[in-house]
């Protein structure tokens, strides 16, 4: 075996160790990177994370920020629930809905300051009145929600259709 295949051979073996030590290098080296870089968001943290705004951009955003929004307010108090459901009967009647039945159910929870009635309602009618119906009630009761509507056919030459409605309204649990 001459010389030159001698020291290609060398060579050809020796590629692998060198790239397998230069991927360790590089390895090590993005280690060392990442732990330094996590020890800088560390340092980051643990100061102050509150920077002082500019005092053009304090002003704009102080009314924003000064009072904490209460969206409880914006509920009724659960003592006028009763005002619903004669509200609902109301927008049934002058939507022309015949309501079938109704059921009623409160889920309070102690925990909570809000207090959910929930209304299961059947009804047979058309849908142009049943979607005004819904309309209206959430339209004038902004603290109620359509939680489900069930739409069957009940009769193809009726053009009726049997509905079932689950709305739900949210109360302030203790009247203040």
């Amino acid at each position: 075996m001459n010389t030159s295949s001698r020291r290609s051979a060398r060579t050809f073996a020796a590629w692998p160790v060198v790239a397998g030590a230069l991927a360790f290098i590089v390895g090590i080296l993005m280690l060392a990177g990442a732990a330094y870089l996590h020890s800088r968001a560390r340092i980051l943290l643990d100061s102050d994370p509150v920077q002082p705004l500019p005092a053009a951009q304090a002003e704009a955003g102080a009314s924003a920020t000064a009072a904490p929004i209460d969206l409880l307010s914006g509920l009724p108090p659960y003592r006028t629930h009763t005002d619903d459901v004669s509200a609902l009967l109301k927008i049934a009647s002058q939507q022309a809905v015949t309501i079938r039945s109704a059921e009623y159910r409160s889920d309070a929870s102690p925990s909570l300051p809000v207090v959910f009635r929930v209304a299961d309602i059947r009804m047979d009618e058309e849908y142009p009145r049943i979607k005004a119906f819904v309309a209206e009630t959430l339209k004038r009761m902004p603290h109620v929600s359509l939680d489900e509507i069930r739409i069957d056919q009940a009769s193809a030459s009726a053009g009726k259709l049997q509905v079932s409605l689950r709305l739900s309204f949210a109360y302030r649990a203790k009247d203040e």
